[in-house]
This record gives C-alpha cells, structure tokens and sequence, in this order.
C-alpha cells in the first residue's frame, strides 16, 4: 500500500486530496496545526490514517514532521495561510509566520522527501499554489507573493527531479469554496470551485508541471498582467473597505 503525507490535511483542499486518495487505497498520514480536527477528518475516512498535529509556521517544525511520518511515496503540500490588509499595516510576526509555513516549511519537505525519492528513483510531490501567483497581489501581497515562490521553485525542482523519476507538479486553484475566505476577511466569488472538483482536475492533469483547474481560471491568465493586477488591486481594496 502507497503512502501520502497530506500537510493542511484536515479540511479544504487537503481534506479533498485525503478523500481522493482514500479511494486509490493510499494509506495516508494528515498533518495540521488541530488535532481535534484532524482526528474529525480521519473519522471520515475509508482507509488507514495517522493524523500528526503540528505547527508548521514554526521553524524547524517540517524536520519533526518529517521524522515522525517516515517514509511516503507521494508528498502534498497543501497547508498555507493569507492576510488581506495593507502591507505595512499587517503584523509583521504575522507576515513571518505566514512566510514560514507557505515557503520554508514547503521548501524543507520537498528537500528532505526529494533526498529519498531520488534515491530510490520514485515518488510524487504536489505543491498547491494558487492563481495569485501569476501577478502581483495588491492588499494581499505577501500571499500572493509566497505563492508566486512556490510556483517558481516547483518548477525547477520539477526540472531536476525529472532524470530520477520523480514527479514534481505545482497545484494552482483560483477562488475555491474553503475556509480561506474568512480567515482572510476576504469575499468568497460565487463561480468559488468545490474542493473536490480542484483534486479530481489535478489528478486527471498530473502530465502538466503546472496545474490550474477551471476554464474561467485559464481564460483569466490570458488577459495582460497589468489588467489582471488592476482588477486584484480593486477587489481587496473593496473587501478592506467593507471589512474596516
């Protein structure tokens, strides 16, 4: 039996992606910062699973994950956070945070995990991203910064993991049906996609390196950065109007 350590693993996006991976017969290890709600999601599952509580904001907390869940054959890297606010207004202990646990810790797991799976010449790594990583992201910059990160880094590691057999592949949702929208004071669009059509895309679509789910997602790409960054900078600055 294949074995998936999901991070952000017990609701959103990495509740779907254990969902999915439950039907494949993976048995799965689910990590995030409450246990309560890991052992809820566990209870939802039809197939083994370890739930590891932990805070991945916190330096050196992905080397304690990575010795407690052992050895897996596919890695996501699906927990993340986000603020909406004015850059220089924002905690910046905040800011850190956020920094920690949407880049280094993502950073740390694919290090340590890629050492193995090069090695033994098979494995799979999903890093979700998001479409804020295609363009500036005005009153949610360092989100959408974090994000555009982790979309450079998977694709060059996709680059260097590809001679050993080893499958890197950057997720990248657009505005998703989650709890994100309230933790960021943000106004969730009604075209939000379920999580679980952004898993079944991404697994349909694991050829490509980098994966957007939703044709309207595709089509918005196309517009020129300048529109696109114009249209953020307007609809947080809303939001922050409407949420003082």
């Amino acid at each position: 039996m294949k074995t998936a350590l999901i991070t952000g693993g017990s609701e959103g996006i990495g509740l779907a992606f254990a969902h999915y991976l439950s039907t494949k017969g993976y048995s799965l290890i689910l990590a995030s910062r409450t246990l309560a709600r890991l052992q809820e999601a566990s209870t939802q599952l039809s197939t083994p699973c370890k739930v590891i509580p932990i805070d991945l904001s916190v330096p050196g907390s992905a080397d304690r994950l990575y010795k407690d869940a052992g050895t897996v054959d596919l890695l996501v890297n699906c927990a993340g956070t986000g603020y909406t606010g004015i850059s220089w207004q924002e905690d910046i202990a905040s800011i850190e945070r956020l920094i920690n646990l949407n880049d280094t810790a993502c950073v740390s797991l694919c290090s340590l995990y890629l050492r193995e799976m090069t090695m033994r010449r098979s494995g799979m790594i999903i890093n979700v991203a998001s479409t804020g990583a295609f363009q500036p992201g005005p009153y949610i910059a360092a989100y959408y910064a974090s994000k555009s990160f982790i979309a450079s880094y998977s694709k060059a590691i996709a680059i260097e993991a590809r001679q050993y057999d080893v499958k890197v592949v950057c997720l990248c949702p657009g505005p998703c049906d989650t709890g994100f929208y309230d933790k960021t004071h943000g106004i969730k669009p009604s075209f939000a996609m379920r999580p679980e059509e952004v898993v079944d895309y991404c697994m349909r679509h694991l050829h490509q390196t980098i994966i957007i789910p939703g044709a309207m997602n595709r089509l918005a790409l196309l517009a020129p950065l300048s529109l696109r960054t114009y249209f953020i900078h307007r609809s947080k600055r809303s939001q922050l109007k409407s949420n003082p």
